[in-house]
């Protein structure tokens, strides 16, 4: 059961509106194509640090195969929940993605997702090739310009871009960066703890062994301080060294969660547990000493999983506690074209997880446009629009990725797509 979890596939990005002027945040969203549709790049300030969301894949998972026994109709019941962080089906959105933080003499990445050419035992995430080190580059850091790799734990999908593949061997992606690694995590999954369920053998051999072969790793304590702005938090759970990152700067503060919070519900049942989790009573503990302390304060609490708008404010809510999303904008709401569903609606044609040896037409596909978009409301400012290598749909429902020459098929369903307040747009370029 526990081989079924994770994610993979091409993003769903949702926004938020409220007002949220005078609590010292500078959000900045910008934009980014995918299908042709116009998807959002956040990034938040805290004092003088900045943390820039950068989104791999999203997905749509039953809520069953992630939270135990909870099912669909039960997460419909938190109305908060909905349009941002379920489905109308009551599916949970989960979002993989990197946090770029710039904080003064240091660029850190916090958590590096799934990674390409990976063989992983979830076959949407096995064998991709994303343009996530593309995005990255336009978002103007470059993997070369790292000076800290910061991994919240070891899971696959939290570790995937420590390493690319060149020349047949796994190298370390950012070369000049230190590798980050909690010390109790790291011999954890020396012991193959549970290897077998998440395939974490073959996470190790592929994205933390070349890391240590080349001589970037470092392993530190669970409260380690990385500078004067951002030090670490001891969350374990779900997984013995599991850690969460802590931002502060010019009196404000911020969490960047790792899965100490995989999905938002659990700010309101912290009992609802992953079935990969390692320490189910121990983790419950964390999420709610996780909660009390973010609810006690002006904490910004950054969900690693969580989709847009990913950040928000913890508040109580008659005996529990909800999370309230940073707006993004005013008015409009704005999706992407495509969400990958878990389990399928519909079986994938046969084959369609192998990767093709077929040339994608025309190289690399890249939207040519920019555009500056000004953002209304509160303390928003303007956001810029980043270029990635566009994608292309097949009538039989295969979504393929031009990438580098390579072309990779992926099952994906296209969502139905309302019109008004309460439901998300699609918004096509102009």
């Amino acid at each position: 059961m526990l081989a079924r979890f994770a994610a993979g596939a091409l993003a769903l990005y949702r926004a938020a509106a409220s007002d949220y002027t005078g609590l010292g945040l500078m959000v900045m969203p910008g934009a980014i194509h995918v299908d042709g549709d116009e998807v959002l790049v956040l990034t938040w300030k805290i004092g003088k640090v900045s943390i820039s969301r950068l989104v791999e894949s999203e997905m749509a998972f039953d809520p069953g195969l992630l939270l135990g026994n909870v099912r669909p109709e039960t997460v419909l019941a938190i109305p908060w929940l909905s349009p941002h962080y379920i489905d109308e089906k009551g599916r949970l959105i989960i979002s993989y993605q990197a946090f770029l933080v710039e904080a003064p003499g240091l660029k850190l990445v916090v958590d590096t997702c799934v990674g390409n050419d990976k063989t992983r035992n979830f076959p949407p995430h096995s064998g991709l090739s994303m343009s996530f080190l593309q995005l990255m580059a336009q978002a103007d850091f470059a993997r070369e310009e790292a000076d800290v790799v910061l991994c919240t734990h070891m899971h696959y999908d939290h570790v995937g871009w420590n390493t690319m593949l060149e020349n047949g061997r796994w190298v370390p992606t950012f070369p000049r960066a230190r590798y980050l690694f909690a010390r109790s995590e790291y011999e954890h999954w020396q012991k193959d703890a549970g290897s077998e369920v998440m395939g974490q053998a073959q996470v190790v051999s592929d994205s933390i062994r070349p890391v240590f072969d080349a001589g970037l790793a470092v392993l530190v304590e669970m409260d380690h301080r990385v500078s004067n702005e951002i030090r670490l938090m001891p969350t374990p759970g779900h997984t013995p060294g599991h850690v969460s990152v802590v931002i502060e700067s010019e009196g404000q503060t911020a969490i960047i969660t790792g899965d100490a919070l995989v999905h938002p519900s659990q700010v309101a049942f912290p009992e609802w547990v992953a079935p990969h989790e390692v320490d189910p009573p121990l983790v419950v503990r964390t999420r709610r000493r996780l909660c009390d302390l973010c609810a006690s304060g002006p904490v910004l609490l950054i969900g690693t999983h969580f989709a847009a708008p990913a950040a928000g404010h913890v508040r109580r809510d008659e005996g529990r506690y909800r999370f309230d999303g940073l707006p993004m904008e005013t008015g409009e709401r704005t999706t992407t074209a495509v969400r990958q569903v878990w389990p399928p609606e519909v079986a994938p044609p046969a084959g369609v997880f192998r990767k093709s040896a077929g040339a994608a037409r025309g190289g690399r596909l890249t939207c040519s446009r920019r555009q500056p978009r000004t953002i209304r409301g509160g303390s928003l400012t303007t956001g810029r629009y980043i270029p990635l290598p566009l994608r292309f749909s097949c009538a039989e429902g295969e979504n393929r990725t031009a990438a580098g020459g390579r072309e990779t098929a992926h099952w994906f369903r296209r969502p139905h797509t309302s019109r008004g307040s309460a439901s998300a747009t699609r918004r096509r370029p102009t």
